[in-house]
C-alpha cells in the first residue's frame, strides 16, 4: 500500500477508510432503501456499521446494485483500473486490428484489462512481468500472445524478437508511446 504522503494521480488508501462497497441497513434519504448496495466515496470508515451525515450521503454515496452486477466488479473492471484501462486504450489512441501492443506491468490491475481490450480488438499483445509465476498467469490465464520476465531478459532484447511490421504501442505505468 502506497503511503498517503506520496503524490499520485489517485489518492492513496488510508487506514480506516473504505476499499469496498456497503449495504444500506436504514436510510432517511429517499434515494436509498434498505438492502441497496452503495459505494461511499472515501467518506465511510471501514467498520461493521457506519452512520453517515446527510451531506456525505448527498454527495459521496452512489447506488451500484441497480445494474445487477456483482459489487466486486466495481473494484476492478468498473472501478479505477477499468476506467483507466478503457479511457487510455480507446481515448489516447485508436487501436487497429493487427497492431502490436507492449504492456509493462502486464499482470497489474490496469495492464490485465488493457491486454483483454487489445485482444478483443485483434491486436498482438505482449506483456512484461517481474516473475515467472506472473508470466505463467499472463500466458495461460490471460491469453497474452507473448510475454517475458524483465528480471531474466532485457526488455529491448525480448521486444526485438517479437516486433511485427505494424504499428507498435507501449503502455507503461506513466502513459503511452507509439512507434
Amino acid at each position: 500500500m502506497r503511503p498517503v504522503e506520496v503524490k499520485s494521480y489517485a489518492p492513496a488508501y488510508e487506514i480506516g477508510k473504505p476499499v469496498s462497497t456497503s449495504k444500506v441497513l436504514k436510510s432517511a434519504n429517499g434515494k436509498f432503501k434498505e438492502g441497496d448496495v452503495v459505494v461511499v466515496g472515501g467518506a465511510c470508515p471501514t467498520e461493521e456499521y457506519s452512520l453517515l451525515p446527510a451531506e456525505i450521503v448527498d454527495t459521496a454515496v452512489n447506488k451500484i446494485d441497480k445494474y445487477g452486477i456483482d459489487p466486486k466488479t466495481f473494484l476492478g473492471a468498473l472501478g479505477m483500473p477499468g476506467v483507466t484501462a478503457y479511457s487510455s486504450f480507446y481515448g489516447i489512441w485508436q487501436p487497429k486490428k493487427g497492431d502490436t501492443i507492449f504492456i509493462s506491468a502486464a499482470s497489474g490491475a490496469v495492464g490485465q484489462l488493457v491486454g483483454q481490450l487489445a485482444k478483443r480488438e485483434g491486436l498482438k499483445v505482449i506483456g512484461s512481468v517481474g516473475d515467472d509465476e506472473k508470466l505463467d498467469f499472463l500466458m495461460k490465464d490471460l491469453g497474452f500472445h507473448e510475454g517475458f520476465n524483465y528480471k531474466k531478459e532485457k526488455p529491448a532484447e525480448a521486444l526485438k524478437k517479437t516486433r511485427s511490421r505494424r504499428n507498435h504501442h507501449l503502455l507503461r505505468e506513466r502513459g503511452w508511446r507509439t512507434s
